[in-house]
């Protein structure tokens, strides 16, 4: 919803966000997959194993099969509940806490809570039915982006799947 002031007060002109989104967007030409060759140079398959992992091993196997494609296009293509489970898990860890499981610490912890992040925010405008915690995971996001450095907070700014979420315009 915009406002405009005319000669008569406050006039309300209701567009559909996405599109009011887009619109404001597109000068700044928003990737979906600006962070795919970082995690490409900065993950390994241990990592991607320790994400599947991370519900106590419970289904590993079938989340890794969904992680790998996930790092190698950089896109989320479907739904799953055990994944959402073990994303969601590793975008609530603490990189900076040495004993906290699930995930990663330092750098490494880091990387794998941005992925995890990176693809709940992605995915969360598919399945918003389905999506919780959108403003906790975005924050999740940005603090790992910039611990990590400033290529990788620039990259994430301007992914376009956290503009689609509505948190960044």
């Amino acid at each position: 919803m915009i406002g405009l002031q005319n000669a008569k007060g406050l006039e309300l002109l209701v567009l559909g966000a996405e599109t009011v989104t887009e619109q404001l967007l597109a000068p700044l030409q928003p990737n979906e997959r600006a962070l795919t060759p970082l995690f490409h140079a900065n993950f390994d398959e241990g990592m991607l194993r320790e994400i599947a992992e991370a519900d106590y091993g419970e289904s590993a196997n079938e989340c890794y099969a969904l992680l790998q494609p996930i790092l190698k296009t950089g896109l989320v293509e479907s739904y799953d509940s055990m994944l959402n489970e073990v994303l969601h898990l590793i975008s609530f860890s603490e990189p900076e806490t040495s004993d906290f499981s699930p995930g990663g610490q330092g750098p490494r912890g880091h990387w794998m809570r941005l992925f995890a992040c990176t693809a709940l925010v992605q995915r969360a405008p598919r399945y918003r039915e389905r999506t919780y915690d959108e403003g906790d995971t975005l924050a999740w996001l940005v603090s790992s982006a910039i611990v990590l450095g400033e290529p990788v907070a620039r990259a994430a700014a301007s992914n376009g799947s956290l503009n689609a979420t509505g948190l960044v315009t």
